[in-house]
């Protein structure tokens, strides 16, 4: 069976455009059945020597409502227990079936192909933590060589002898040169990465914590989550001034 183009649904069973589906509609159009399970009235699927129960029930890890999953996988070669949970209401059926197949497929071989599983595997990008990690390797970052980057610390911390902590020390990168710009002037830094599509700002006496153990060959310094990075040092960023320096 091929799985069509998804019909989205509210969380009150309503077609349409919806911003959320919830788990028992999708096993539904899995082909999981009603049954009747030790903890109440929950759903199964046997298919290909795979066996899962799924209900809906507490978690003693989170204390809220989940759906509980515990099954199991054999074959004449191998024999695997699969336990999991999943929210209650997923985001979209995409990412329902992406959610339960991703959990199945690492407890079972990837010689086995069940086709709901096979379409869960080519929707992963629709799974919270792979959208996640897609924006993290997007963020604004480069490298610099560790001993390009000794000096250019050395330097800073020269800034801070003098200048007002509390003026900006603004970041630039234009895919070759990362251009960190003080009350001094500009410090350019030989650089690798992709070009930023704009520049950053942190508080100037923030630089004092830089570190001076490098344990990498190369120092990246990028913007994530309204912060600066620079190797393992955060640091937040200030707001965007007037003329877009920020």
């Amino acid at each position: 069976m091929n799985l069509k183009p998804p019909t989205v649904w509210s969380v009150g069973g309503t077609p349409g455009q919806a911003e959320s589906v919830p788990a028992l509609s999708v096993l539904n159009r899995l082909g999981f059945q009603p049954r009747r399970l030790a903890g109440g009235h929950g759903h199964s699927f046997q298919f290909q020597g795979l066996e899962i129960q799924a209900l809906i029930c507490l978690s003693p890890r989170t204390f809220q409502d989940v759906v509980f999953f515990t099954g199991s996988f054999s074959d004449h070669r191998t024999l695997g227990r699969i336990m999991f949970e999943t929210p209650t209401v997923f985001e979209s059926f995409e990412q329902g079936v992406a959610w339960i197949a991703d959990n199945i497929s690492r407890r079972i071989p990837a010689s086995v192909h069940i086709h709901w599983i096979d379409q869960g595997r080519e929707w992963r990008d629709h799974l919270p933590w792979v959208r996640q990690q897609a924006a993290y390797d997007a963020r604004p970052h480069c490298r610099i060589d560790r001993d390009w980057f000794k000096l250019a610390a050395a330097r800073l911390r020269d800034w801070l002898v003098d200048a007002d902590p509390a003026a900006p020390a603004v970041f630039a990168f234009d895919g070759h040169t990362l251009t960190i710009h003080g009350p001094p002037g500009p410090l350019p830094l030989s650089a690798e990465g992709a070009a930023w599509p704009q520049t950053y700002s942190i508080r100037l006496g923030d630089l004092r914590g830089l570190p001076k153990r490098l344990m990498h060959h190369q120092v990246e310094i990028g913007i994530w989550d309204g912060r600066l990075s620079i190797d393992r040092l955060a640091l937040p960023l200030l707001a965007p001034g007037p003329e877009g320096i920020g």
